[in-house]
């Protein structure tokens, strides 16, 4: 109801896959009823896979972050421990 009130009228629903895993759905409405073209349905799944690239991205930038604030607290509690040793 909420797409016919906004004149769409057709809807393309694209999951975004990331491995096994469905990470979302990308979602384009048209205005017009028309079966979609194969150039439109290939441009879509472009779409698709440059979103699901940018998810993996960002996902794996907080991983790679996290990793480093790790890795600097450890090596500060050895410099730490290193030196009240002595």
């Amino acid at each position: 109801a909420w797409h016919r009130e906004r004149g769409h009228g057709a809807l393309i629903l694209a999951p975004l896959v990331l491995g096994a895993e469905v990470a979302g759905f990308l979602g384009l409405s048209f205005p017009q009823r028309d079966e979609p073209s194969p150039a439109t349905l290939e441009l879509v799944d472009s779409l698709a896979q440059q979103a699901t690239l940018a998810l993996e991205m960002t996902r794996l930038s907080g991983v790679a972050s996290r990793t480093a604030v790790t890795e600097e607290r450890n090596r500060l509690a050895r410099e730490i421990h290193d030196t009240l040793a002595q």
